[in-house]
């Protein structure tokens, strides 16, 4: 590949991902407890209906060199938006208890700003 095809790809899998497609991934990610065994049949049912057709298509319409390689490197992109949906889930459940920390803020002013700072922050953390 050279530059501009790695562009190319890049700017290809982005717009697959962006949109309704990374909804869903996070969706699945935020839900994967309660699916739990059926995660996996779930999330294929998904990605084998409409997406798997998209993305096929835009990278054989781009006309890569090797559209192998674009559909792998958008697999790795795919797997990794699955981890990062999941942590992020994970960690947005993990919002302390005051009540029950020492030390905590006695204001209930200080308390709400940390657990706003808190949210704002676990979105922001990198999370693969």
């Amino acid at each position: 590949y050279g530059p501009s095809e790695v562009e190319a790809t890049f700017a290809l899998v982005e717009s697959w991902l962006n949109g309704e497609n990374r909804r869903a991934i996070r969706d699945f990610g935020a839900c994967a407890d309660d699916l739990g065994l059926d995660f996996r049949s779930s999330f294929l049912e998904w990605f084998s209906d409409q997406p798997v057709d998209d993305l096929v298509l835009g990278v054989l319409s781009a006309g890569v060199r090797d559209p192998g390689l674009a559909l792998a490197y958008a697999a790795s992109e795919l797997c990794d938006e699955v981890r990062a949906a999941r942590n992020l889930a994970l960690v947005r459940r993990q919002v302390p208890d005051w009540s029950e920390m020492p030390g905590a803020p006695d204001d209930g002013i200080d308390r709400r700003l940390d657990q706003a700072y808190s949210r704002v922050e676990a979105e922001t953390w990198p999370t693969y």
